[in-house]
């Protein structure tokens, strides 16, 4: 049984106003919470489920790195390696550009900037532009070369 609350104790009692404080077992917050320059600790080192899960440190490294390995930025990257395209599956799969405006051109590099497939949209086809030649193989046998290093294509 308890005792009775005397007037002396009450001055020394700290109340907390229930509907402020945080759970250890969990509760939604209401506003932003101030870390005062300390740290969150045991954070998991798992995937995140959501696009809003906190996870370690050591997690979220690994994961930009994982992420800069395998995605390359639609505009203004440059990719090392090689790049692979599955043939999986029933769809075509296509490289190039299939949305030229008129006298817009489109150019595939092949190792120098003098080296290149190049189209311009006037109805015209790919022109094969080359240094040194243009050889045409099948099962790894000489079919047709036009040109060399040494004389250029006739």
């Amino acid at each position: 049984m308890s005792s009775p609350v005397h007037d002396h104790d009450v001055a020394n009692k700290t109340y907390v106003d229930e509907n402020a404080v945080i759970s250890k077992t969990g509760a939604a917050m209401l506003g932003n919470l101030d870390m005062n320059n300390f740290r969150l600790t045991g954070l998991p080192s798992t995937v995140p489920q959501t696009g809003s899960d906190a996870v370690s440190w050591s997690r979220a490294v690994q994961l930009v790195r994982e992420s800069s390995i395998n995605y390359v930025k639609k505009t203004g990257d440059i990719m090392t390696g090689n790049l692979l395209l599955s043939a999986d599956g029933n769809s075509d799969r296509i490289l190039g550009c299939n949305n030229l405006d008129p006298e817009r051109s489109f150019t595939i590099p092949l190792g120098t900037t003098t080296n290149t497939l190049y189209y311009k949209f006037r109805q015209e086809p790919v022109v094969i532009y080359t240094d040194n030649g243009f050889l045409v193989k099948a099962r790894n046998q000489s079919i047709c070369q036009l040109g060399s290093a040494d004389d250029g294509p006739e």
